[in-house]
């Protein structure tokens, strides 16, 4: 019996102290789901070319530069722009110290509209205008375009940005989607981020995209041309510099999606967030976000710390209005923060400690997408919908994109131990170890709790001459009376 109980005890500490390490666990979902219940992913496309030559002639700069002679003001301002997004000029310029520059307006006087870049968008079947569904935005490679975001006053607070993130046109509707909570009911087929109706490109998106062959600076990006493309969630900010796809010139690419959707148990709320090792969408306020990511909370973080280091942050990195920009002087500086930070948060890992300095957790509600790339050759003389552009002195490049399934397995982070699971694991243990159940549990409590307040001593009674048997439950002392049985005798 004490080997039993012995058993027993350890087997509840063992699971207390899983619970207590890991109180959230991760389960697929009971079925698969529709493609149409999570939003299209938001697709960014850079152009590698920074500069049309009209404006600034990279080369010529250098040649300049090479003889020794000197730049004018305008040319001068534009090769400090374009040092932060061409990421050779840095090898054979050597730049000092400027409070002239203005990176962001020299930027988008410099690159190309959205309407000479693109000249096909299909969306659902369907040819639409680009303008219609592609949108400038600010990112670590400068002005690109993207695809179904979210309006950028649902992103940002507006009234601590600073307007170089606010001043492009914006296109995108009121938002219909929350991470935490998905669409709205009644959203419809049209709600917005736009969704996909089912697989395969009767869903999906397909852009063409051009490239000017005289725009084609090797000083700046190298030998790589044509677009860079990043694939996130509509509600994050896009990772240019580390996370995106390579789109070359006159090239097919093709991306087949899976999405990665992890949704939360309501009754995690009931858990601090460090317990649960993650975070509801407004349960954690970022200064220049509206909502909570972690990928919006690490952008925040580098921000934060790059200011700390190098007394100013790279251009497109949230800030505030009054928050200085560094110039072309800085950016080693803000390059090498960004490493050490990354560098702190490795050690951290590797010694076994959380890394607090960010505090970005994971959301507990997420939505990713795997993607599955394949490249083939754009024949665009074959392209079976006319394309309207002068053949001459330009590459084209074709991307799709579109979900691979037309269901998914989602992921519910849930409790490891509800209430259930609980009397379930006890129960069994008591079973197999002491072949008892929870009600011999019960019993035992209430035997040793409760059952002894409830004892009621009644009162004694005297009874004489007569023989009253004792009622069940209760302790009765019978008194008889020695004299009345002598009178009887007398009688």
């Amino acid at each position: 019996m004490g080997t039993s109980l012995g058993a027993c005890v350890f087997s509840i500490v063992t699971m207390y102290h899983k619970w207590d390490a890991n109180p959230v666990t991760i389960i697929y979902g009971a079925e698969l789901e529709p493609v149409s219940t999570v939003p299209f992913p938001a697709v960014t496309i850079c152009p590698l070319i920074k500069s049309r030559i009209e404006v600034f002639n990279l080369t010529q700069a250098y040649e300049t530069l090479s003889r020794n002679i000197s730049l004018d003001e305008q040319s001068v301002r534009m090769l400090r722009a374009l040092a932060h997004v061409c990421p050779f000029i840095k090898n054979w310029k050597e730049f000092k110290d400027s409070s002239k520059e203005d990176i962001v307006f020299d930027l988008r006087t410099m690159v190309h509209s959205l309407k000479s870049l693109m000249v096909l968008c299909w969306w659902r079947s369907s040819v639409v205008p680009c303008e219609s569904i592609m949108m400038e935005r600010l990112v670590d490679d400068g002005i690109c375009y993207t695809f179904n975001s979210l309006a950028l006053h649902e992103i940002y607070r507006v009234d601590q940005i600073s307007p170089d993130f606010l001043n492009f046109s914006n296109i995108a509707p009121q938002s219909d989607w929350i991470r935490d909570y998905g669409y709205r009911p009644g959203a419809g087929l049209n709600a917005y981020p736009n969704l996909p109706l089912t697989n395969g490109l009767i869903s999906g998106v397909i852009v063409v995209s051009l490239a000017r062959q005289i725009d084609y600076e090797p000083l700046c990006t190298g030998t790589y041309t044509g677009f860079k493309l990043a694939v996130h969630t509509p509600d994050e900010v896009a990772w240019t510099d580390d996370r995106f796809y390579r789109l070359d010139k006159l090239t097919t690419l093709m991306l087949d999606l899976s999405p990665k959707v992890t949704r939360a148990s309501k009754k995690l709320r009931n858990l601090s967030p460090f317990r649960r090792n993650c975070y509801f969408s407004d349960e954690r306020s970022l200064r220049f976000f509206k909502l909570y990511n972690q990928i919006n909370c690490v952008a925040e973080c580098i921000s934060n710390y790059t200011l700390t280091k190098c007394g100013c942050v790279k251009f497109s990195m949230p800030r505030a209005t009054n928050t200085k920009v560094c110039d072309a002087s800085k950016i080693d500086c803000y390059q090498n923060s960004f490493l050490a930070l990354y560098e702190m948060m490795v050690r951290a890992n590797l010694a076994g400690v959380k890394f607090h300095s960010c505090n970005c957790m994971p959301s507990c509600s997420s939505v990713d997408y795997g993607v599955a790339i394949s490249h083939d050759v754009f024949n665009y003389h074959d392209f079976p919908v006319e394309l309207d552009f002068a053949t001459n002195g330009v590459d084209p490049s074709l991307v799709m994109v579109s979900f691979k399934d037309r269901n998914y397995a989602s992921m519910l982070r849930r409790e490891m131990l509800g209430i259930n699971q609980a009397i379930a694991e006890l129960g069994g243990l008591f079973t197999l170890l002491l072949g008892a159940s929870m009600l011999s549990l019960a019993e035992i409590v209430y035997y040793c709790c409760i059952r002894w307040l409830r004892r009621e001593r009644p009162k004694r009674i005297k009874i004489v001459g007569a023989y009253v048997p004792p009622s069940r439950g209760h302790r009765i002392q019978v008194r008889v009376d020695p004299w009345a049985k002598r009178q009887r005798v007398s009688h």
